[in-house]
């Protein structure tokens, strides 16, 4: 919890929100019940292993893997997942991500 602690002393301005995303950070990370030297390693999935795979694959296997890494009660009680698609005005090449969040900003 130090650099909790750090990020807030001082007059900087700060928010509600980056108040909170710092205390599930530090709440999470202290609770996390995948210790650091037992955390796996995973590449990215990459736009030519996914092509043609549905986003519901996709969207599993990426929550897996995060899963693997991160596990705590912030992550049991908040956890969400983005969906983002792009497509190439241009080419029309398709990009998909899955992002792992524990808030979401309105």
């Amino acid at each position: 919890m130090g650099e909790f602690c750090a990020t807030f002393v001082g007059y900087e301005q700060h928010d509600a929100f980056e108040f909170l995303m710092a205390l599930l950070d530090a709440l999470h990370e202290d609770t996390n019940r995948v210790r650091a030297n037992q955390k796996p390693y995973f590449e990215r999935i990459s736009y030519r292993e996914a092509f043609g795979v549905p986003d519901c694959f996709l969207a599993r296997e990426e929550l897996r893997r995060e899963l693997a890494r991160n596990q705590s009660a912030v992550y049991d009680l908040c956890l969400g997942q983005l969906a983002c698609r792009l497509t190439c005005c241009f080419c029309g090449a398709v990009s998909r991500s899955f992002d792992p969040f524990t808030t979401l900003q309105l």
